[in-house]
């Protein structure tokens, strides 16, 4: 049987969460790579926020297109327990 052709939307999803980790790599390994910091109740956190939020965005977006499409099967829930009466 022969592997099911993903939609458009999927290809430009995929090339486009490709694009964004490449640049978060040349980002890191440029040595200018910025880290955001704040401070709250005397402790101070730093993160890298824009990239990484822009990854996640589409690495769901793919997650979703891929399961809307059959190309992936839904993760089961192991943690809920059937009890019957």
């Amino acid at each position: 049987m022969a592997d099911p052709i993903p939609s458009a939307d999927l290809v430009y999803e995929r090339e486009a969460l490709a694009a964004l980790r490449k640049a978060y790599l040349d980002h890191l390994n440029s040595g200018n790579a910025a880290i955001e910091e704040y401070a709250h109740n005397n402790r101070r956190a730093k993160y890298r926020a824009g990239l990484l939020e822009d990854i996640r965005k589409h690495e769901l977006r793919v997650r979703q297109l891929e399961l809307a499409e059959g190309l992936q099967q839904p993760v089961k829930n192991h943690s809920q327990i059937k009890v019957r009466f």
